[in-house]
């Protein structure tokens, strides 16, 4: 039996989820929860698929207005559609005017309060290193527009899981860097530093160590569950901090090389290049740290 819209994420326990989520991106629960809706279902019973999506092939009156608060939200006209040409500019545009000190005190902030908004900014930044009109075509693309029910999917899955999957895919990049959110995030009143001992607990693992020891330097310094930890190294990797043996990131397009595989068959549940950590080995490398980095 599938669910109306307005019986969504209704539940107490739907409810709790999302003002977790909400509290560890810094973003109103009002639009997580919004967006939530046109993405996934925490409730446990009549979810319209087996493991949480929820389908907007046929929207509702209410979903047609929430989805015009969102846009309204954002910014956005409720009419909008996004075509290739100006996800290409935009984001472009969006890349180049990135700080790289204020992406990387974002991101050091969100290691500790567990905000994959954050994550996912600082990832997408380093993944689009040396991006043109040449090389965006290599990112993957539907084909066609991309209006609100597509732009409020991608917006949480950016707070959901940090892109994880989607970093290859030019709107969840348009939305991730070219769509502002009002984040409301205080800086924790004690956090002691976690980047410099989480690289020399990496450097201190015996030769031969794999993803799951990377995994295990994180604790006690990087917060959130295996899954968070594992995209905040994945995102180190596409900074050129994590550096891989033979893959040095800062020559490439990371984009271009994504489905290179690793002889390592359950390591290719990283992204590249972190999936061949493994086979390859790695090295800190801390000059791709900016001198002026935050504490």
């Amino acid at each position: 039996m599938a669910k109306s819209f307005d019986e969504r994420n209704q539940s107490d326990s739907a409810r709790r989820k999302l003002k977790s989520l909400a509290k560890a991106s810094g973003v109103e629960l009002e639009l997580v929860s919004a967006l939530a809706n046109f993405t996934w279902d925490y409730d446990t019973e009549f979810r319209n698929e087996p493991i949480g999506w929820v389908n907007n092939s046929k929207l509702s009156r209410a979903a047609e207005k929430q989805l015009h608060w969102i846009a309204e939200t954002l910014a956005i006209p409720p009419d909008f559609t996004l075509d290739f040409d100006r996800a290409s500019k935009d984001l472009r545009q969006s890349h180049a005017a990135q700080s790289i000190n204020h992406v990387w005190a974002n991101f050091t902030l969100a290691a500790v309060t567990k905000n994959y908004g954050y994550v996912s900014e600082f990832a997408s930044y380093h993944y689009l290193r040396g991006i043109n009109t040449s090389r965006i075509k290599s990112l993957e693309w539907s084909g066609k527009g991309v209006g609100m029910v597509e732009i409020a999917r991608n917006l949480f899955l950016k707070l959901f899981r940090g892109g994880a999957i989607e970093r290859d895919d030019l709107a969840y990049l348009w939305c991730d860097l070219a769509v502002p959110l009002d984040y409301h995030v205080g800086k924790p009143a004690k956090s002691a530093p976690w980047l410099e001992p989480l690289l020399a607990s990496i450097e201190s693992l015996p030769t031969n160590s794999g993803l799951k020891d990377l995994i295990a330097c994180c604790k006690g310094l990087v917060g959130g569950d295996k899954f968070f930890k594992k995209e905040v190294l994945q995102s180190l990797s596409y900074a050129d901090v994590l550096r891989v043996t033979g893959l040095p990131v800062s020559d490439m397009f990371i984009a271009e090389r994504r489905n290179e595989l690793s002889p390592h068959f359950y390591s290719n549940e990283w992204s590249f290049p972190m999936r061949f950590w493994s086979s390859n080995g790695g090295t800190v490398n801390r000059s791709a740290i900016p001198q002026q980095k935050p504490t």
